[in-house]
């Protein structure tokens, strides 16, 4: 997309399984990539398709104060949010610094530095394959299927939905942004060698019962093809 060309996006999360492969996309497709990681984060493979790596700590207030400092100063325009925690077994502790804090703490620092939220054109937020998956405190199976899918009811999911809730709170507030809520997905990220759903590919190939933690399959390319759509 022409009009995209050489312009300059920030990808939050660019070792992440996502976030790599839509900061790759997106640079193929000739824009100026820059992205975080945390300190100390091996990034080797992103250094190669990135103008510039920052070292970025989300849960820190100060280290997002200079981030929005720094999507100012190199008159970033656009910004594609990844980061988060994929585990269903994870704490909630755990899920809820991963996945929330980092959010509200970016946002909020975005949105306090005027001329850094004046310049952003669009903020792209890419929710987890579980965005819409099963909560705990809801019963959307049917009961043939409850006991199967157990596992899929879990704190995770239920944080992922609060994250959705932050985000809609921020837009409101003046972010412009926009949530992608891909399916389980499947492909071959720059990050790692293999599918975020290996496990679940391996029972289908052996014929046994799984359950996606959205509501489809979604090629990790599709992904990246759509951040690119929705930027411009």
């Amino acid at each position: 997309m022409n009009e995209l060309k050489h312009k300059k996006v920030l990808v939050c999360g660019a070792t992440g399984f996502i976030g790599a492969a839509v900061s790759f996309y997106l640079h193929r497709h000739s824009m100026e990539v820059y992205g975080t990681v945390l300190k100390g984060e091996h990034n080797s493979t992103i250094k190669k398709f990135t103008t510039e790596i920052v070292e970025c700590d989300l849960l820190s207030r100060d280290s997002c104060y200079e981030l929005a400092a720094f999507i100012k100063i190199k008159e970033i325009e656009y910004i594609v949010f990844a980061v988060g925690l994929v585990n269903y077994k994870a704490s909630f502790k755990q899920l809820y610094s991963s996945n929330i804090l980092t959010l509200r703490n970016f946002l909020t620092e975005l949105l306090a530095n005027t001329d850094a939220i004046n310049q952003v054109k669009k903020v792209v937020f890419l929710g987890s394959v579980a965005a819409y998956g099963f909560s705990k405190t809801s019963n959307v199976l049917i009961t043939e299927t409850v006991d199967l899918y157990e596992s899929q009811k879990s704190n995770y999911c239920d944080i992922k939905r609060n994250a959705k809730e932050v985000i809609q709170v921020f837009i409101r507030s003046g972010i412009p942004g926009i949530i992608i809520e891909p399916g389980s997905l499947i492909g071959i990220s720059p990050s790692k060698r293999e599918t975020t759903n290996f496990s679940v590919i391996k029972k289908i190939i052996k014929g046994l019962p799984v359950l996606s933690g959205g509501v489809s399959y979604t090629p990790l390319y599709c992904v990246c093809k759509a951040v690119l759509q929705t930027l411009a």
